[in-house]
């Protein structure tokens, strides 16, 4: 969901032993920081009594926090005895516990309101009785003593699943198609004292509302459901109308493709005039995640592109709050691309989100789903300093907890998780590079690091941003190793108070003497196409890249401008915008097996083709064999397949298999990638290190093919989950903006320390 921030400050490392990876965020030595107007809340669930079955409504007032649903009774976290509440319970805000209020339902609670003065509880559902009288689905009762209302008699004809109150005024929503009599398609204004039909307001629906919001200083209701029509005027799930007459008033935020959705979460900034919307919809790729808009015409401030349904929102302290089951972001600028399959999905269910940008925030708790609607958080609230949240869960961070949760402002500081060991490539003589797979934590956004040598030296430190689903690769260098010597490596994560340690490195042995040259290197593995990128020396014409495996497969330039800072010294590299690159000038003839290698180097949060092949020497037509950045800076390749990754692709999409690395690397750094198919496994390395297998077999789509370096279609391997109804590219740019140097092929899968051994050549610098 949203568009992120990947390495927003790319990172910061200090020592005098080790390289520094780029300007950012200085915050002392392994030291965890905050980013500037992010949220506050811990990631730490606070102690709360939970339910026995799923809770659908939620209101707080007065220090007192009122959930409704199916459950029956409430217990303290971790007992085992329950105290009996029907369908109602109420709870300290501060404490968690329940209190002694108590009402008798003989049905559901789907929907909760307070008065003003919180002397007042609204409550609305599948009910007919309060406290063994009649008051079928909408009821009023004292929150001192749960004694009922009667002077409130509203008395709709089907479930009420939504209310709000404001001023004199209760809306109410639901399948309901008179309310006391009169005749009201699915919304009502009411008096919030008797209960009467407000006459004067008529938005009638042909469909459920699920949720309502007021915007006072504009009068405008905003309604949200599974409605197609406000007085039969179209208007499709939402719709903005006058409060006092519920005439629908300008709505510019309406639905795009063939969908059908369900907006589920309304939150108002009354200061801003903006609202902030959640939907669900009814096929993959729909919109499902949150837009702000102006609420005085609906247009659309920001939008994001996630996918995974979209719950509630709610804004706490200058930060949007969202529920959902996200599980894919990739069209979004800096987006992560999730599975391709439901089966393997990760699911993010709580996230916060900047409210200006539409970006992530920091806190990521997480909770599973159960219950008969298997979805997790479905309701939030807030009393202005903690949130709560309700749903069909019975986990909250892997720890059991069912129905209800809350989280209070930090003081508990979530810890990271535990980080993977580093990988160790001594470079040259008492050199190390250290190759660090970064980590996250649930509510700090900029992890601190520290990397020591085994014999407690410090390595150095750094201080980089993070989420559980975009998490970065760091690197350090450790240039006072001694020499013959075997030395193992491992880092500390720090978020806010809390730390972990990873495990130790495999053992390395430091180099007494420089590595072969690259060049050397190289050629020693018989490469059929060896572009240098951006070398000169060998007199070749301008816009022509010559061949240094010495089998004249040359190559044009587009688009490319010479950087005099290539992967090793003295070598340039080339520079894309975006888009442009290397195209063979000729065909070569391809067989089963085949290994694509670069280095690349790029800060862009808009991805890109890295390399491939083609059927046409201008990139159109077939491609296959192909390599590309991720939005959020993580490497993927990809071949065309009979085997979709384990899975059984959906009718008429394309079949193929990839392989994504789980660290981002778009932080302005030279790295290597390569990629290599031996006719039953792709694999792919990043840095001179595997980071992913699949299975895999060759449809021979291709037999001759151009190699192209830079922009490749992609098209055919679109793999975010879901139709692209906006036709937004994902990678957003052709080609990766930034540098790109050594362009390799073989017609051969490279072995392990063949690809260790180019990485160490290049990371050298010679």
């Amino acid at each position: 969901m949203g568009s992120q921030r990947v390495v927003r400050g790319l990172a910061v490392v200090t020592s005098a032993v080790l390289a520094v990876l780029g300007a950012g965020l200085a915050t002392g030595p392994g030291a965890s920081a905050a980013v500037a107007g992010d949220q506050t809340l811990s990631g730490v669930a606070a102690a709360q009594h939970q339910t026995n079955n799923e809770v659908h409504a939620l209101a707080t007032g007065g220090g007192v926090l009122y959930a409704g649903g199916t459950f029956t009774a409430v217990r303290a976290p971790r007992a085992t005895t329950s105290t009996p509440r029907t369908y109602l319970a109420a709870f300290s805000t501060t404490t968690g516990v329940v209190t002694s209020f108590r009402v008798t339902l003989n049905g559901r609670v789907r929907a909760l309101a307070l008065s003003a003065d919180n002397a007042t509880l609204y409550i609305g559902g599948d009910f007919t009785t309060v406290n063994g009288v009649s008051r079928p689905r909408l009821a009023a009762v004292a929150t001192s003593n749960g004694a009922l209302r009667t002077g409130f008699n509203a008395a709709p004809n089907s479930r009420v699943t939504t209310l709000l109150r404001t001023g004199t005024t209760l809306y109410a929503g639901g399948d309901f198609t008179t309310v006391g009599g009169r005749a009201k398609a699915r919304l009502a204004a009411l008096n919030a004292t008797t209960g009467a039909v407000l006459t004067a307001f008529t938005a009638d629906l042909d469909a459920r509302p699920n949720v309502l919001a007021v915007d006072t200083s504009l009068r405008r209701l905003l309604v949200g459901g599974t409605f197609t029509t406000v007085n039969g005027l179209p208007n499709p799930a939402m719709a903005s109308v006058d409060s006092t007459t519920g005439t629908p008033q300008p709505w510019a935020a309406q639905s795009v493709g063939a969908c059908v959705y369900s907006v589920r979460g309304i939150a108002v900034d009354e200061a801003a005039d903006t609202a902030y919307v959640t939907s669900l919809a009814d096929a993959p790729g729909c919109f499902e995640g949150v837009y702000r808009a102006n609420i005085a015409d609906g247009s659309v401030v920001w939008q994001d592109e996630c996918a995974g349904a979209g719950q509630s929102v709610v804004l706490l302290k200058g930060q949007v709050y969202f529920a959902s089951h996200t599980h894919d972001c990739g069209r979004m600028v800096g987006g992560f691309v999730g599975p391709r399959f439901r089966d393997d999905f990760v699911w993010y269910r709580l996230n916060a989100i900047d409210p200006a940008t539409g970006e992530f925030g920091h806190w990521q708790p997480n909770t599973n789903a159960a219950g008969t609607t298997v979805v997790g958080p479905q309701v939030m609230t807030t009393d202005g300093t903690r949130l709560f949240v309700g749903g069909d869960f019975t986990t909250v961070n892997g720890s059991a907890q069912q129905g209800l949760t809350r989280f209070v402002p930090k003081g508990t500081d979530a810890a990271p998780a535990t980080p993977p060991a580093p990988v160790a490539h001594s470079t040259g003589a008492g050199r190390v590079v250290v190759t660090v797979p970064g980590t996250w934590d649930r509510d700090t956004g900029v992890l601190g690091y520290e990397v020591r040598r085994e014999d407690g030296t410090l390595v150095g430190t750094a201080s980089v941003e993070s989420w559980a689903f975009t998490i970065p690769q760091l690197r350090f260098t450790d240039a006072t190793a001694t020499p013959g010597a075997s030395v193992r490596y491992r880092v500390r994560a720090t978020g806010g108070t809390a730390s972990a340690w990873s495990a130790w490195s495999a053992a390395v042995s430091v180099r007494t003497d420089a590595p072969a040259p690259l060049a050397t290197t190289a050629l020693a593995t018989t490469p059929d196409v060896w572009w240098r990128l951006g070398d000169t020396t060998d007199g070749a014409a301008a816009g022509t890249q010559s061949d240094a495996s010495g089998n004249a497969r040359t190559a044009t330039l587009t688009g490319a401008t010479t950087a005099p800072d290539g992967v090793t010294t003295g070598d340039a590299a080339v520079t894309l915008a975006g888009s442009g690159g290397a195209a063979a000038d000729a065909a070569q003839t391809l067989g089963t097996a085949w290994t694509t290698s670069l280095w690349f180097r790029t800060t862009s949060r808009r991805g890109g083709a890295l390399a491939g092949w083609s059927a046409a020497a201008d990139g159109t037509g077939t491609t296959d064999r192909v390599l590309w950045l991720d939005n959020d800076g993580k490497v993927v390749t990809a071949v065309r397949s009979d085997l979709a990754n384990g899975q059984v692709p959906r009718p008429g999409r394309p079949v193929f298999t990839l392989v994504r690395s789980t660290r981002t690397v778009a932080d302005g750094l030279w790295h290597q990638a390569t990629a290599t198919f031996d006719g039953t496994t792709l694999t792919l390395y990043v840095d001179g290190t595997a980071v992913g297998t699949a299975a895999a077999t060759s449809t021979g789509a291709l037999t001759d093919a151009y190699l192209r370096a830079g922009q490749v279609d992609l098209g055919y391997f679109y793999s975010v989950f879901g139709a692209n109804f906006t036709h937004t590219p994902a990678p957003g740019d052709p080609a990766v903006a930034g540098g790109l140097d050594e362009v390799a092929s073989w017609s051969r899968a490279l072995a392990a320390d063949e690809v260790a051994a180019l990485y160490v050549a290049g990371a050298s610098g010679s």
